[in-house]
């Protein structure tokens, strides 16, 4: 069992607080040098922003923002419960997983590599998987 499986059994999740919750745990059971640790903490750092920023009001629809917030949230413990369990995660992932442990990658790259892996990748399966489920 990983440090990671008792928070990705805990997943998908329905709301946008628990998506929060589940990246505060990866956050707390990582080394900070991990590169997934690096992608999870400019994660959270836009996800909590976007919460903020929603509660303020500041977007048209909140039921599809957080709809999305969630389905996007979900596909990233997808993709870790993949490399977790010895699956196959998406593809678009590959080079973060494979490189997480190397000390000669800056956090910042790690951090890249993740953000271009959920856009890319993620963002437009989510948008299809909020759009259906609306």
């Amino acid at each position: 069992m990983t440090v990671l499986a008792p928070i990705l059994d805990r997943t998908p999740v329905t709301r946008i607080e628990d998506v929060l919750a589940r990246m505060n745990e990866i956050e707390a059971a990582l080394p900070a040098t991990d590169g997934v640790a690096c992608f999870n903490r400019l994660y959270l750092a836009v996800t909590s922003n976007v919460v903020a920023a929603e509660q303020s009001g500041a977007f048209a629809s909140t039921a599809f923002l957080s709809a999305l917030d969630v389905a996007f949230g979900n596909l990233y413990f997808g993709a870790l419960t993949q490399l977790e369990t010895g699956g196959s995660p998406p593809r678009a992932w590959a080079p973060l997983f494979a490189a997480r442990s190397r000390a000669d990658i800056a956090p910042l790259q790690f951090a890249l590599a993740g953000m271009n892996a959920h856009i890319n990748r993620d963002l437009p399966v989510g948008l299809v998987q909020t759009f259906t489920a609306l």
